[in-house]
């Protein structure tokens, strides 16, 4: 995809209209264009803005007069068919009913003639139930210790980014990195940088500590993108891996929230926000590279 097919789709992308594979060939194209960036982050604003006015428009306000006699037309229909359903249900109950006895009579005679068999074998045969693979033959990203990590970082994202309920104090990066021996200390002027590179000042750095979520440790990065909260936390592995499991990924969604991530030799990186799929993905595959990079330069320090 160039930049003139991103131009010509960009207002369907916006709206959500594409098939998921046109989407991730716009993911792609983004992740290389600072120009397509920052116009989808002007396209978008441009939106926002006339929906604003739209709603706030005197012409576009429902008259109250008209939204209250509709309101009583709606109850008085929906209570009118309320009370046909009622009616017609009390007499297939009752049909229904009178059938069952017809039938057991009619059962009982047959089978006190012998024409019945006493037993009957149903659904047996158990080959047709799905073999589903063992948790060791998935990949590393979907293995017990990744999901537990994953939800770990959720469980922050919620209780650290969108509202306080930390049990521990958090420490700031520098201690962490003091303290631990973590490659903490400035992570958050990378992710700024980063971002700021892909989408300007529409990026705003809310805070960065070190902060401890059901026992575990993260260092959290908490920015404001398009009006959204995004949390970009790391953490360690239980195990090291062989190598870098590969590009930035989508780890599904968790309680309403998007969950893209990607794992180093040590570490695993989580980017967690209510943006959509494709968006959320594109942050973190932004970000692998720089982070990456400031894992071996901390790694070198240390």
């Amino acid at each position: 995809m160039n930049c003139r097919d991103f131009r010509e789709i960009a207002d369907s992308y916006l709206s959500d209209e594409l098939m998921v594979e046109t989407n991730h060939g716009i993911l792609r194209h983004l992740e290389d264009c600072p120009n397509c960036r920052r116009e989808l982050v002007a396209r978008r604003r441009l939106r926002r803005t006339l929906r604003t006015a739209i709603e706030k428009s005197p012409e576009s306000r429902v008259n109250p007069v008209f939204a209250g006699k509709l309101r009583r037309e709606l109850s008085e229909k929906a209570l009118k068919e309320k009370s046909a359903r009622s009616f017609f249900g009390t007499r297939l109950i009752f049909t229904s009913a009178c059938a069952v006895l017809i039938f057991g009579v009619v059962l009982g005679v047959v089978w006190r003639q012998g024409d019945v068999p006493t037993t009957v074998t149903v659904n047996q045969d158990s080959s047709a139930a799905p073999n589903l693979p063992a948790p060791a033959d998935a990949p590393p990203i979907f293995q017990a210790a990744f999901i537990k990590a994953r939800q770990d970082a959720v469980d922050d994202h919620k209780y650290c980014a969108l509202q306080y309920k930390l049990k521990e104090r958090p420490i700031s990066l520098e201690e962490s990195a003091r303290l631990y021996d973590t490659p903490d200390k400035d992570l958050d002027a990378t992710v700024m940088k980063t971002l700021r590179a892909g989408f300007g000042e529409t990026v705003r750095l809310i805070k960065a500590h070190s902060c401890v979520i059901n026992g575990r440790r993260f260092a959290h990065v908490i920015v404001e993108y398009q009006n959204r909260i995004v949390s970009v936390l790391l953490t360690t592995h239980e195990k090291e891996l062989p190598a870098n499991a590969g590009e930035a990924k989508d780890c599904q969604i968790v309680e309403g929230l998007r969950v893209s991530c990607f794992e180093t030799v040590a570490y695993s990186v989580f980017v967690i926000s209510d943006l959509p799929e494709t968006e959320n993905t594109l942050l973190a595959r932004l970000l692998q590279t720089p982070l990456v990079a400031h894992l071996e330069k901390q790694a070198v320090r240390g």
